[in-house]
């Protein structure tokens, strides 16, 4: 996979006392996400709406491409529903993030926002991708198609075909996401680490010199803050980073496996969730 980070930006907009905020992610200087809080009371839930291709910000940004932001259709178009970041209300520790079919893209879960002044503490679950084995693409190939088996064994070797696990909204993963978060094993869950991957923030570390914990994040975030974070994937890359550029602006980098969507969602989850003075 790409070890580049995606470079992308998050604005607030705040539009007044009895108005809900409204997100914007942006790519390429383009507004392509925008996301409206489903309630001024700040419930935790929130619609998500795009203005370009949906369908390429729905997979995840990798080495496939020479460059993903080539294959972003960045034309005006009428704005239209992408899903929506739901949480059963605001002091229960976990977000959801669904698509308009409901299907999920990603479970933040969180033993600490923050909020009384611990360490962030959380984790999120988002559907592991699997990769189709060559002897079976050489099969399906050969098999579909009328070229020989020598051809065929020649296009699976330059073929990197991938699939998601589909997490439904009645999968037993929903069903048993609560013990996930209450035992906190949800690595120890076999059926359950077949489907999702676990990505975790990156614990900050005590710099003597300004008595404080810090992160490197390479110039990205200019303000100090709760706000700022990194995930981490299972081989311990940063997969994603937000970093504090002002009181409504951050600077967002992400990479394969997460989608412009599900890092624009986890990141809205992490500025909802945090929500104290800095």
């Amino acid at each position: 996979m790409s070890s580049s980070l995606h470079a992308a930006k998050i604005c607030i907009e705040n539009k007044g006392w009895l108005q809900p905020k409204s997100y914007k992610f942006s790519l390429k200087d383009h507004d392509v996400l925008n996301a409206v809080c489903n309630s001024v009371l700040h419930t935790g839930s929130f619609r998500v709406r795009c203005r370009t291709d949906k369908d390429s910000l729905m997979v995840p940004w990798d080495s496939l491409c020479a460059d993903n932001n080539d294959v972003l259709d960045c034309s005006p178009r009428r704005s239209c529903s992408m899903g929506e970041m739901s949480s059963p209300g605001l002091f229960f520790e976990k977000s959801i993030i669904r698509d308009e079919n409901k299907h999920i893209h990603g479970i933040v879960l969180y033993n600490n926002t923050s909020r009384t002044g611990d360490l962030m503490d959380l984790k999120v679950l988002v559907p592991r991708i699997h990769s189709h084995e060559q002897k079976m693409l050489i099969e399906k190939i050969s098999t579909y198609t009328a070229l020989p088996r020598d051809c065929a064994q020649l296009v699976a070797e330059f073929c990197d075909l991938r699939y998601a696990e589909c997490i439904d909204a009645h999968s037993s993963i929903c069903q048993r996401v609560d013990d996930f978060y209450d035992d906190r094993t949800m690595e120890r869950i076999p059926t359950l680490t077949h489907k999702v991957m676990t990505l975790r923030n990156k614990l900050p570390s005590w710099n003597a010199n300004i008595n404080a914990y810090t992160l490197e994040f390479g110039g990205r975030a200019l303000v100090p803050s709760v706000h700022n974070f990194q995930l981490i994937s299972e081989d311990k890359s940063i997969v994603l980073q937000l970093g504090k550029v002002s009181d409504t602006e951050f600077n967002v980098d992400f990479k394969y496996p997460l989608s412009p969507y599900q890092a624009f969602t986890i990141c809205l989850s992490v500025i909802d969730r945090t929500f104290v003075w800095d």
